[in-house]
């Protein structure tokens, strides 16, 4: 009786032993992963790169099937899915969403809670707009913390039962703070770029009218879906008229 208690102790111990290497192994991959998406997005690369390659990163990583990005686009008006994988060609739901007109995506962004869960009895979001996969049976959203609001949110969906674990969220929040730093990194330097195009076109001399049609190209590159025009004050006939728009008919301006 004895040995068999002293055996079942040393067994007891080796799966202790084994659950803990298991997990270190597991959070060391976690960090790898962290690390190496972290780099990626230093070295400059393009945001719908950088977005696609973290939806595939996380499947991977949780072994899941759906991961998806939206993001909430420059004229903080509109929600954009910008990247996911698992779902197919088909299923073009809602790509692009008006958070003015929409209270459920609305209440996600000013939620303040960083982690919805989807699926789950636990779902803070009474009938959420944002449709999941059909297939699947359980969902973390984490938003992507801004300066002043969320940028946007990560999604992930699993096909068959799961408690995503504390250190899945903590995966998964330290993906979304790397995709809001290079959010914020990528807007500073297209400001900084329109600011300098400007400057040195005022410089040079270039003809004021041409400046006003250059800033309204280079304000709608960083607004997608917005139109630019810019009105000056006629002095002599005591109204307004077209000083540049690209993207209107002639009259408008």
């Amino acid at each position: 009786m004895n040995l068999h208690l002293k055996a079942s102790s040393k067994t007891t111990e080796s799966n202790t032993n084994w659950y803990k290497a298991d997990n270190l192994s597991m959070n060391f991959s976690y960090q790898s992963a962290v690390n190496a998406l972290g780099q990626k997005a230093l070295s400059g690369i393009e945001l719908s790169y950088l977005f696609q390659d973290t939806v595939v990163l996380v499947a991977q990583i949780l072994d899941i099937k759906y991961s998806r990005i939206w993001q909430v686009l420059s004229d903080s008006h509109s929600l954009r899915k910008v990247a996911s994988i698992g779902e197919n060609s088909l299923q073009t739901d809602s790509s692009e969403i008006n958070i003015i007109t929409n209270q459920q995506v609305q209440k996600l962004l000013e939620n303040t809670q960083p982690i919805i869960q989807i699926n789950t009895s636990y779902c803070q979001i009474d009938e959420l707009t944002i449709p999941s996969p059909s297939d699947s049976v359980a969902g973390l959203s984490v938003l992507i913390p801004g300066a002043g609001k969320p940028l946007g949110f990560l999604e992930v969906y699993a096909t068959e039962a799961r408690n995503f674990s504390p250190d899945d969220i903590h995966f998964l929040q330290s993906i979304t703070h790397i995709l809001a730093t290079a959010i914020e990194r990528k807007r500073s330097e297209a400001l900084m770029y329109t600011q300098s195009q400007i400057l040195e076109q005022v410089t040079f001399g270039v003809n004021l009218y041409e400046i006003f049609n250059n800033l309204c190209i280079l304000l709608e590159q960083e607004l997608p879906g917005a139109y630019c025009s810019i009105l000056v004050v006629d002095r002599e006939n005591h109204r307004l008229r077209g000083g540049a728009c690209t993207n209107f008919t002639p009259r408008i301006c």
